[in-house]
């Protein structure tokens, strides 16, 4: 997940405590509020989506989001930043939803093999008109093997 993604999903589950958050997410969306907070004012309005930011991410790992009051503790604090900043989160499903990376990815398997499926698709019709040269005369059985090997 990009910058602008992971901003535009902060506002939009703006008190979306369910679900699961990635890290990449998490990281982009502190970077964001950091800055944001830097001007006076305007803090409140990156509050509450980053409490459900924060409640989500601890999802991505299995934990539940009242896990984030260890904050309150200095001991409690370590493993807190750790499990936000550091954890990967869950590769498989699990208590609190699905991977949120696992549509990523999978979209960009799909626009590979869309892409896989396209080739292929230009070198059976660059193999058609290598044989149909070939059936007229144009290239000879040597020069058609050579070029249908380099397509293959």
């Amino acid at each position: 997940m990009n910058f602008f993604e992971a901003i535009e999903s902060g506002f939009s589950n703006y008190v979306n405590f369910k679900g699961r958050a990635s890290r990449s997410e998490y990281l982009w969306w502190i970077l964001f509020a950091t800055l944001v907070n830097l001007i006076p004012f305007v803090a409140f309005v990156t509050f509450l989506p980053s409490i459900s930011l924060i409640a989500r991410r601890l999802h991505d790992i299995n934990k539940s989001g009242w896990n984030y009051l260890w904050c309150l503790t200095i001991v409690g604090l370590i493993p807190v930043i750790y499990w936000l900043c550091f954890k990967a989160g869950d590769n498989e499903d699990n208590f609190y939803g699905s991977n949120p990376l696992k549509s990523t990815l999978s979209d960009a398997t799909k626009k590979l093999k869309d892409k896989k499926s396209s080739i292929d698709f230009d070198n059976i019709s660059k193999l058609e008109k290598l044989a149909e040269l070939k059936e007229k005369g144009h290239i000879t059985e040597e020069e058609y093997l050579i070029k249908k090997q380099e397509l293959l």
